[in-house]
């Protein structure tokens, strides 16, 4: 990385810094200076047989060695403090970052790099102001031994700067094989972690484990998962190998040269004095050269933090609406990773409550609209307009529209927050979500109040909610958001016909004052709405109201009527 990137880096750094984090900081590295330069000092005065004053700063000495233990642990504590604002920041990040880029390897790289940069105390933000202040006054001490030894004599300067180059290389060959080591296995997590979550999410998944037993294939699951799991460990264990073998290289690399440097000063006279500082000399500039290493190590780490956090940022101008009032798609094109195009020529409006029904068969698009709509992906042609402005340029499009998605999710919390959903508490809007949802039905038929716990699989005596009992918590989170923009994304796909038609009637009920677009594979559910889309390998091939589309005899019409057969047998 070059050096300009990093500096970039470190003032970023600073920027973004609580000022308490700093305030330790600067402390934690004048306490260290004045331990280093007080050993000589009572040296001095100790050959002086001055003990009164060598017996106080002894004291000294020691009370800023126990200060130095004690601001560490406290500046390690702000430190934390500060990185879990910088996991919000990039928590925000996620939510606005292009989903298309993080489908993407080199978005999954970034991401993964930049999320170890504050997933545990022992992360780079955790000790980069450790390493900067280390590296600060060690670099000032060793500077200050290296000019005094000048003046004491220029054979003895030379020496420590042939030291110090020797160290450092060696210190440097320590770093690029653990810098090498750590770019490997995030390659090999990248490739390898992401199968094997997948396997860990299906274990937790109750359903999915029913499937597994019935077909009796826990032997193939389990099989699958140690592979995968054997492949990670395998692979951590070769590259750690390579790197301890390196590693115990460069230590005798540096007992050797620091033998060479010690066996080069018999022949000097030095003083007591330029002993403590020699001594002294040994020991801070291993520091220094570590400090120095790590920091870099830190910096190159941090810089995919911020990296990650400025892809997330948009250098539009953002446009704040308070109100939707009309959306428009304009000869829309999309594809998925410059594959063939998905979405094709998408023209459609909805305005003054206008409601409409898009039905297809699986991947003919639906789902893909409700993803641009969102702004998780961005069109490759056309535009998507909100009150005539592009949705790019609108800085707040998650607070316009509600959805309610085909996998939504109830989370280990109690059935309050889960309707909230981060949202402050108006309660006359969370008793009409209840009631225009027909959740207080559920909560009355259960025995359940605001605070009850749900998703038992994760908190001890919580309630679980059946597939038809979730779908009204949805509707009422969905109802509580209060836009008058509805999207509801097949959510009710594992409900029966009965109780799916029952939902799409009570949507268009509720929804009466906004607008909506409702996506369904059952022809039925939509028959309702003032407008129907039925869409084709991405492209609309039949529109209009319900009356139209069965007076035309189409491909709706068809299948209309080969669902309704199928139904009624």
């Amino acid at each position: 990385m070059k050096v300009s990137k990093k500096i970039n880096t470190l003032v970023k750094i600073f920027k973004t810094s609580d000022k308490e984090v700093l305030l330790y900081s600067f402390l934690y590295f004048f306490l260290n200076l004045i331990k280093l330069f007080l050993l000589p000092i009572i040296t001095i005065y100790v050959m002086k047989r001055d003990y009164l004053v060598s017996s106080t700063m002894i004291v000294i000495y020691f009370v800023i060695n126990y200060s130095l233990i004690l601001i560490k642990e406290i500046l390690i504590n702000v430190s934390n403090f500060s990185r879990m604002k910088r996991i919000e920041k990039s928590y925000d990040a996620c939510i606005n970052i292009n989903y298309e880029f993080f489908e993407s390897y080199e978005g999954r790289n970034l991401f993964t790099k930049a999320v170890s940069t504050t997933n545990s105390t022992t992360s780079p933000f955790s000790k980069i102001y450790l390493s900067i202040f280390d590296t600060l006054y060690t670099v000032l001490y060793m500077g200050f031994v290296i000019i005094y030894s000048l003046k004491f004599d220029k054979v003895l300067f030379f020496k420590n700067i042939i030291f110090s180059i020797l160290i450092c290389l060696v210190i440097f060959f320590d770093n690029l094989n653990i810098n090498q080591a750590y770019n490997k296995m995030i390659e090999l997590f990248i490739s390898k972690e992401k199968n094997l979550n997948y396997l860990r999410k299906i274990a937790k998944q109750f359903e999915k484990s029913i499937i597994l037993n019935d077909f009796r294939a826990k032997d193939l699951y389990q099989d699958k998962y140690n592979i995968n799991e054997k492949n990670i460990i395998n692979g951590c264990t070769d590259i750690k190998k390579n790197m301890i073998l390196k590693l115990g290289l460069s230590d005798f690399c540096k007992i050797l040269v620091l033998f060479i440097y010690i066996f080069s000063l018999k022949t000097t006279a030095f003083t007591l004095t330029m002993l403590v500082f020699m001594i002294q000399f040994l020991i801070v500039s291993n520091k220094f050269f570590d400090s120095f290493f790590e920091l870099n190590n830190i910096t190159n780490k941090i810089y995919y933090y911020y990296k990650f956090i400025e892809k997330s940022e948009s250098k539009d101008k953002k446009i704040y609406i308070d109100e939707l009032n009309c959306i428009e798609f304009k000869n829309v094109y999309f594809s998925y990773n410059n594959s063939d195009f998905s979405l094709k020529n998408i023209n459609m409006k909805l305005e003054n409550n206008k409601k409409i029904g898009i039905f297809g068969s699986n991947g003919c698009g639906k789902t893909t609209i409700v993803k641009l709509l969102l702004g998780l992906y961005k069109v490759k042609r056309g535009e998507i307009l909100i009150n005539g402005i592009n949705i790019d340029k609108i800085s707040n499009l998650n607070e316009l529209i509600s959805c309610v998605f085909q996998d939504d999710i109830v989370i280990p919390a109690s059935l309050e927050e889960n309707i909230l959903f981060g949202k402050k508490m108006n309660k006359r809007n969370f008793s009409k979500a209840m009631e225009e949802s027909s959740f207080n039905e559920v909560m009355k038929k259960n025995h359940l109040n605001n605070k009850t716990y749900l998703n038992s699989l994760y908190v001890d005596d919580a309630k679980d909610l059946s597939m038809g009992e979730s779908q009204l918590l949805y509707l009422a989170r969905s109802i509580y958001k209060n836009t008058n923009m509805i999207i509801w994304d097949e959510p009710s796909s594992n409900l029966d016909p009965f109780r799916e038609l029952r939902l799409f009637t009570k949507y268009k009920k509720i929804g009466k004052d906004s607008m909506g677009i409702f996506i369904s594979h059952k022809a039925s559910n939509i028959k309702m709405f003032d407008e129907i889309i039925f869409m084709e390998n991405g492209q609309i091939i039949e529109r209009g109201n319900f009356k139209d589309l069965m007076d035309k005899k189409g491909k709706y019409y068809e299948l209309y009527k080969k669902q309704e057969e199928n139904f009624t047998n």
